[in-house]
């Protein structure tokens, strides 16, 4: 089921959709570095060049790196060995020892790629990327990347990504627990993910009636009350939470409103048990059959579109016309 991360020998799928893509309008950029053989994309709190991009943007990074790599017959791994949520999930198709590669890798020496795709349809995202890589004058090249895929994701580019995210026994025993204690069968249940934003998640920005108008306006439209299956709601805003489980409190509705969560970045993490709790919502989006979420960015929740993407959950999206 797994990918191995031996040397690669990729088909040229990605690579002639890519060509496709590029229209002729760009050249296509070669790689030309026959030291370098690996990529790494590292997740740490913080950078040569500033704090981390939360872990949605990591997930999403890491699907355009797998491309870059099939494109040139790179191997691909992902490093979060220097991060909290190392302490909750295990990457099960790592090729080196972790302990020595976690001995071997200069964290303080490891930057951000900020040239990024925020459009998708950025034909020169490529370029320099593969510009970077043929300055690296190592055989292992360690960065964060939070760029958009070139391409959507194959279903072998999401499993190769998704086989290095997978929870440790600690917290599979969180997510079991949670889903039993409220009432939830994999592929039963449906997610609404509520992403009010920075102002309110970093900011502590106070809750309004415009927001909580909005969203209950959003979940009346998209919600069936002849469906047969439950409603969890998830959110970044626990005020949030609190207000609707007053306004949605019938069994069709599941809130937790006790445990805390954090965003997984820009140095705002609080501590491990929140690090964990953030962890069980996102392997809970994983076993839902669908997603509706909400976020004010025009880029949508990365937390909730990529777990989406990666594990193939249907994702309707409503942006939420709210200052960010």
């Amino acid at each position: 089921m797994f990918f191995s991360n031996s040397k690669p020998n990729y088909g040229n799928s990605v690579r002639t959709k890519f060509t496709k893509m590029l229209d002729n309008m760009v050249p296509f950029t070669a790689l030309n570095n026959p030291r370098l053989k690996k990529v790494v994309n590292l997740f740490q709190k913080r950078y040569t060049n500033g704090n981390s991009m939360g872990f949605g943007d990591y997930i999403r990074g890491s699907l355009s790196l797998v491309q870059i790599c099939q494109i040139h017959n790179l191997q691909f791994d992902m490093n979060y060995v220097n991060h909290p949520v190392s302490k909750f999930l295990t990457n099960t198709t790592n090729n080196d020892d972790l302990s020595i590669q976690s001995n071997s890798i200069n964290y303080n020496g490891v930057s951000m790629f900020t040239d990024n795709n925020f459009d998708r349809n950025d034909k020169t995202y490529h370029k320099r990327m593969i510009d970077l890589l043929n300055s690296v004058t190592t055989s292992h090249y360690y960065l964060f990347c939070n760029s958009f895929p070139i391409v959507d994701p194959s279903p072998t580019q999401r499993r190769i990504v998704a086989s290095k995210i997978q929870p440790n026994e600690v917290l599979q025993e969180a997510i079991l627990g949670t889903m039993s204690e409220l009432g939830l069968e994999r592929g039963g249940y449906r997610i609404i993910h509520i992403r009010t934003g920075d102002r309110y998640l970093l900011n502590n920005a106070r809750l309004d009636a415009n927001l909580i108008n909005k969203v209950v306006t959003t979940i009346n439209k998209n919600v069936s009350r002849l469906s047969p299956f439950k409603y969890l709601i998830l959110s970044d805003n626990v005020e949030l939470k609190k207000v609707l489980s007053t306004i949605y409190s019938t069994d069709k509705f599941v809130i937790q409103i006790d445990k805390s969560i954090t965003h997984l970045g820009e140095g705002a993490i609080k501590d491990d048990e929140s690090v964990k709790n953030t962890l069980v919502d996102f392997f809970l989006l994983a076993q839902s059959n669908a997603i509706i979420s909400m976020s004010p960015y025009l880029h949508e929740s990365s937390f909730s579109k990529y777990c989406g993407i990666l594990f193939g959950i249907p994702n309707i999206f409503n942006r939420l016309d709210i200052p960010i």
